[in-house]
């Protein structure tokens, strides 16, 4: 042991003068009086108690004694001696698997113990952060050596609904490395698997020492199957974590009714994922729920919130000229999917060729030819061998494959200024491109339908979908459900329970129902298996001791006020007796 302040020890030498007051003796002076024998019956019963009287005065010596030692060390400060005067950096893990009950309580309890103590443990000889891992790294407090201003942090460790990503792992490792030397970075994490990556820089603490008994949702979706308006799909995968196999059912709820439209039984083997597709019939558009009626330690990953979005087709006029084929592939969308229509005066999108009607808001061309407002001049055809993505991840090229994608017919041709150029050839002839005018928008394709079969082409639909859900704003729905802590790739998005929208492509740090600013609901829930499948096969406990409690000073504190309360009483006693 050492002390921090050392000269308060000197203060010790205060016991010479206190042993000497308690050592010295008032002789009494003679009085005469008139009556002897009463005074001889009190010095008599005096005499019978003074053995007593001299061992009393010698404990309430030892008391205040013992009460200044106490005292005088507790400001000096002791501190035991330690290997490692590092500060100390204590990265809590804020996944959702923290909020599952260990020992008897939700494991981020264990963690806020376990701060609280290290923190009343500091003695001033260090300093201390406290942080949060989940979906990103963010820190409670910076490294400080004020108790109370860290202990005002404990009560905001809390656990999140977003897993710990790669790149928290990255940022925890990066800390860790250019302070290794100044500081120790603690990790309190109750074992769940996801830390991988983790640097060997980093000192882990598990809080939970085994498996726990768990099932949870680990993938989910919800979505229209197709030929009919009221069927939909439903998949699912469910892990365990349980020491043996249970049997759980799974169910399917319509939120909007409350009502239960599918009851799933499932028979879980521990680490063996049960996973199935299964058809619903009469589905509505809204908000659906799929729960797991499961007795375990996590309930964050026991339901799911799931989404259908309503079946609005996109509206196509089509130009009588340019016929049966844009026709009839309107009209297998309308059957199959409802996502076009076929449409006369009210039409979204015109799908033409050549040019666009004078009256269409937004148009898909294919085969520009003669004037028009969204390019400048049209020329010669021009042979393409290659073509080149300029804009890979834009809507309207998704599914398509550009390698069996034949552009035969196109044309040299000089886009309108401004044009979102999405694909050209070698040569650079712009095949594919979005442009606007005059409070009109066009997606044109410069290529000849009629040449090469491209109308019997798997591509030709593709293409015509992607073109017009874009013109119309509904070519990147939202899926049914996302994993919390992905990013939507949505303008903006409403969180559960409020009313302000985040954004634009917000993070989905909620789990529950999300809306778009239209009104399409989507779902955010944990599927992680990670989370779910609490194992123990997480990083080991790898920390080297640390201090908790209160330091030596609190206790010699609390010693020496109990000593001198002790002595206060004999000397009360004293006095009477």
């Amino acid at each position: 042991m050492n002390f921090l302040a050392p000269q308060w020890l000197w203060t010790l030498l205060a016991a010479i003068p206190l042993v000497a007051v308690y050592l010295l003796r008032v002789r009494p002076r003679r009085r005469p009086v008139t009556a002897y024998f009463l005074w001889q019956r009190i010095l008599g019963q005096r005499k019978a108690a003074s053995l007593f009287q001299r061992l009393r005065d010698a404990l309430s010596l030892l008391l205040t004694l013992a009460a200044l030692a106490a005292a005088v060390l507790a400001a000096a400060a002791p501190r035991l001696r330690q290997t490692d005067d590092r500060d100390l950096v204590i990265i809590v893990d804020a996944s959702p698997s923290m909020r599952a009950r260990g020992n008897g309580k939700p494991v981020v309890e264990l963690a806020r113990i376990s701060v609280r103590d290290s923190i009343k443990a500091l003695n001033g000889t260090r300093r201390m952060a406290v942080g949060l891992a989940a979906g990103e790294l963010s820190f409670l407090s910076h490294l400080g050596d004020n108790p109370r201003d860290l202990l005002d942090t404990v009560d905001r460790i809390a656990a999140t609904d977003t897993p710990v990503s790669a790149a928290t792992i990255r940022s925890i490792n990066a800390a860790a490395g250019s302070s290794q030397n100044r500081a120790r970075f603690i990790l309190l994490t109750d074992g769940a698997r996801g830390w991988d990556e983790l640097s060997d820089n980093i000192e882990v603490v598990r809080l939970v020492s085994g498996p726990l008994p768990n099932a949870g949702i680990t993938a989910a979706d919800l979505a229209w199957s197709g030929i009919s308006g009221d069927k939909a799909r439903f998949f699912y995968q469910v892990c365990s974590s349980f020491s043996e196999a249970k049997r759980i059912d799974l169910e399917l709820r319509d939120a909007e009714t409350d009502t239960l439209a599918r009851l799933i039984p499932l028979n879980l083997v521990p680490g063996e994922p049960v996973s199935g597709t299964v058809e619903l019939e009469g589905a509505t558009p809204g908000r659906w729920i799929a729960r797991l009626a499961a007795s375990d330690v996590l309930t964050d990953d026991d339901s799911v919130a799931l989404a259908l979005p309503p079946r609005v087709p996109v509206k196509v006029a089509i130009p009588k000229a340019d016929g049966y084929f844009f026709q009839r592939c309107v009209e297998s969308f309308q059957a199959a999917t409802g996502a076009l229509a076929l449409a006369t005066g009210d039409a979204e999108i015109s799908l033409c060729r050549g040019t666009a009607p004078a009256g269409a808001s937004a148009s898909v061309i294919f085969a520009p030819s003669g004037e028009s407002p969204f390019w400048q001049s049209v020329g010669d055809v021009a042979p393409v061998l290659l073509t080149d993505r300029k804009q890979s991840g834009h809507p309207v090229l998704a599914n398509l494959d550009f390698d069996a994608l034949r552009f035969e017919g196109a044309r040299q041709i000089a886009p309108s200024p401004g044009s979102m150029e999405l694909a050209a050839s070698e040569s650079g002839i712009p095949l594919i491109w979005v442009s606007s005018a005059n409070g009109r928008r066009a997606v044109v394709i410069n290529l000849d339908p009629d040449e090469g079969s491209f109308f019997l082409s798997p591509w030709f639909p593709v293409l015509v979908h992607n073109a017009a859900t874009y013109l119309a704003g509904r070519g990147n729905p939202p899926r049914s459900v996302l994993p919390t802590g992905s990013r939507a790739d949505l303008t903006s998005a409403i969180p559960p329970g409020s009313d302000k929208p985040a954004g634009p492509q917000p993070v989905l740090e909620t789990v529950g129902h999300w809306r778009t600013p239209d009104g399409t609901w989507f779902g955010a829930a944990v599927l992680s298996e990670p989370e779910t499948v609490l194992d123990a096969k997480g990083p080991a406990d790898s920390a080297k001791p640390l201090d908790h409690g209160h330091p030596p000073l609190v206790w010699l504190l609390v010693a020496a006020i109990t000593l001198l309360t002790s002595e206060m009483f004999l000397y009360h006693r004293r006095k009477a007796g």
